[in-house]
C-alpha cells in the first residue's frame, strides 16, 4: 500500500463507541466483540459494497492495555483485533480495512508516563497487524503529545501505513496545539496521510485543508459528517449538500474523503461521483511550497531558514525555566538545550512548556539525544554539532521527524 493514499479514495470511517453499545464505553464495547454480543457497527457492509467506497475503518478504539486494565479482558488484544476483522464478513477483495486507534487518554500524563503509553500502542498496533488489518488509522487525535506517542508506537511496532486524523475547532486548533503543528509532527514521523475533520462544521475542514496544502509533504484527507451546525442546533445535510462539501475538501487539496456519521450509503454514491470527476488542475488551494521547512513546538508550527540563528546551549539545570525564557527574548530564531547527564532528562521535560521557538537538541551521547527527542512533543531541529555515529544518529533523526541543518 505503499502508494495507495497518493490516489483518490472514499473511505467508511468507522461508528463511534456510542453508536455501538449505547454509551460511551469502551471497555463495554471491547467485551461486546469479544464475546460476539453485538455486530461491527459498519452498518450493513453489503450496502457499502455497492457504492464508491473502497476503505472501511473498524473501530479498535482504546482497546489497549491502559485502558483495559483490571478489567480482566488485558490478555486478548490479538483476540478481539481478529474478531473485529472477521466479523466484518470481508467479501471483497478490492476493499481495503484499516483500524482506527483513539489517543485519548489523559494528555496531563502523556510526558510522565510516555513509555507505558508507546508500549500500550505498540502492542495494540501489534495485534491489528497480525489479525490482517491493512493500515492504522492514529483517529480524531484531540491532543498533539498522545497523538504523536500513538504514531510512532505505530510506526515502531508494525509494516502497515499509519494515516492520522486530527479533530479541531472553528479557529485549527487541536486542544492547544495550531493544526499546523500538527501536520509538522505527524508528517515528520511518516504518517502515510493527514486528515482534518471538525464537529459538524464541514466549512472549517475546507478552510483548514486549504491552508495546510501549500505545505503537507503527505497527501490530505478529510472526514465528513452528515450533520451541520446551525446556531445552536445539529441538522442532517441532503446528501446534494454532503456533495457539495465533498467538492470543496476536494479543491482545498483533500486527496481522500472519509465518510462518517450519518453519510449513509446514498452519501458515498454522490460522493464517488464528485471523487471520479474531480482532476488535480481543479484544485484552488496553493500554490505548493516545495521549499518550506515546517517545525514545530508543542503548540505552534515555525517555518525554518537554514540559516537561522540558533542560541548558544542551554544546560539543563534548576534555573533551565527562566533560562529559556530569557534567551527567547534575546532576538534568537531557535533554542539550543544540551544535555549532559541522566538527571537532565527530568529537568528538561518539566520545562518543554516554556518554549514557543523551535527546539535544537544538544547532548554529550547518543541515548540522552534520542531520550530527549522521544520526550519532545514538537519537530526538534538538529544543527550537526554532536559528535555522533552516523549511522547511528540517522535512525533516531528519521524516526522523530528531526530536522537536520
Amino acid at each position: 500500500m505503499e502508494d495507495y493514499w497518493h490516489r483518490r479514495h472514499l473511505a467508511d470511517a468507522c461508528a463511534t463507541t456510542e453508536q455501538a453499545v449505547g454509551e460511551d464505553s469502551p471497555v463495554r464495547y471491547f467485551e461486546a466483540v469479544v464475546e460476539g454480543v453485538v455486530p461491527i457497527p459498519t452498518g450493513d457492509l453489503a450496502d457499502w459494497l455497492d457504492t464508491p467506497c473502497d476503505a472501511v475503518v473498524l473501530p479498535a478504539f482504546e482497546a489497549n492495555r491502559l485502558r483495559l486494565e483490571g478489567t480482566g479482558y488485558e490478555g486478548r488484544l490479538t483476540e478481539y483485533a481478529a474478531k473485529l476483522l472477521t466479523r466484518s464478513e470481508r467479501a471483497d477483495e478490492d476493499m481495503v480495512f484499516g483500524a482506527a486507534i483513539w489517543p485519548c487518554h489523559d494528555p496531563g500524563e502523556i510526558e510522565r508516563h510516555i513509555d507505558r503509553r508507546i508500549a500500550a500502542y505498540a502492542e495494540q498496533a501489534a495485534a491489528l497487524e497480525r489479525a490482517g488489518f491493512d493500515f492504522l488509522h492514529i483517529f480524531d487525535m484531540q491532543d498533539l503529545s498522545e497523538g504523536r506517542a500513538a504514531l510512532l508506537a505505530a510506526r515502531e511496532a508494525t509494516h502497515l501505513p499509519v494515516i492520522v486524523s486530527v479533530s479541531c475547532d472553528e479557529d485549527g486548533m487541536v486542544g492547544e496545539a495550531d493544526v499546523m503543528a500538527c501536520l509538522a509532527v505527524c508528517q515528520g514521523i511518516g504518517c502515510a496521510a493527514f486528515g482534518l475533520s471538525c464537529y459538524n462544521r464541514p466549512d472549517v475542514v475546507e478552510e483548514q485543508l486549504a491552508r495546510l496544502y501549500p505545505y503537507a509533504a503527505v497527501p490530505l484527507f478529510a472526514k465528513l459528517d452528515a450533520y451541520e451546525q446551525d446556531g445552536f442546533e445539529k441538522n442532517l445535510m441532503s446528501p446534494g449538500r454532503f456533495a457539495a462539501h465533498v467538492r470543496g475538501c476536494l479543491e482545498s487539496g483533500a486527496t481522500s474523503v472519509f465518510t462518517g456519521a450519518g453519510a449513509v450509503a446514498e452519501y458515498a454514491q454522490l460522493a464517488g461521483i464528485e471523487l471520479a470527476g474531480f482532476s488535480e488542475c481543479q484544485i484552488t488551494a496553493g500554490p505548493k511550497d516545495e521549499a518550506a521547512i515546517l517545525s514545530a513546538t508543542s503548540r505552534e508550527a515555525h517555518f525554518i531558514d537554514p540559516l537561522l540563528d540558533i542560541s548558544e546551549p542551554l544546560f539543563v539545570d534548576t534555573g533551565l525555566d527562566e533560562a529559556i525564557y530569557d534567551i527567547e527574548q534575546s532576538g534568537v530564531d531557535a533554542v539550543k538545550i544540551h544535555l549532559r547527564e541522566v538527571d537532565d532528562i527530568e529537568l528538561f521535560s518539566e520545562s518543554l512548556y516554556m518554549l514557543s521557538l523551535p527546539l535544537c537538541l544538544s547532548a554529550d551521547d547518543l541515548t540522552l539525544f534520542e531520550r530527549a527527542a522521544m520526550l519532545y512533543p514538537g519537530r526538534a531541529l538538529y544543527d550537526g554539532t554532536c559528535d555522533f555515529e552516523e549511522e547511528k544518529l540517522r535512525p533516531i533523526l528519521e524516526k522523530y521527524g528531526i530536522i537536520e541543518l
